[in-house]
């Protein structure tokens, strides 16, 4: 399943006379299925819209908590800067054959932990599958008949 943020708004509006600024958000998203693919890489079906999810918001803040909302959004613009300045430092050119080995070598051992994770990763599913029948069970129990799935 994918996600995609088809519209989002925030409109802010301040009141002189109370001194609030008036916060509202709105968001849409869907929710769509994967696209599946042959072997080849030939698209057999489509991806297909699943649900609209409209969320919206409303805040109202008070003097300080304009202050403090001005604040941190400071603190992370100046964290972000930052941030960006230290990977551009890290930049570095073509990597040597010697690094390239030992890169393949590590790629070699990633796959046997990504083996352990995969078992791991089944156990905790199957956990959950049982968790999800119970809840289809009771779902289509509830719903009975007035529903096809």
């Amino acid at each position: 399943m994918t996600s995609n943020t088809k519209d989002e708004e925030t409109k802010l509006t301040y009141d002189e006379r109370r001194k609030i600024l008036n916060q509202k958000k709105s968001q849409t998203t869907e929710n769509m299925t994967e696209e599946v693919k042959d072997d080849e890489g030939n698209v057999t079906e489509e991806p297909k819209l699943i649900s609209t999810v409209k969320q919206s918001m409303e805040v109202e803040y008070t003097e300080d908590g304009i202050r403090l909302a001005h604040d941190n959004l400071s603190k992370e613009k100046s964290f972000m800067d930052k941030r960006l300045i230290d990977l551009e430092e890290q930049f570095e050119g073509e990597m040597p054959e010697d690094l390239k080995k030992l890169k393949d070598q590590l790629q070699a051992i990633g796959k046997y932990d990504a083996s352990e994770k995969a078992r791991t990763e089944h156990k905790a599913i199957q956990e959950r599958l049982k968790i999800v029948n119970a809840e289809i069970k009771s779902l289509t129990d509830e719903i009975g008949t007035r529903l096809k799935f």
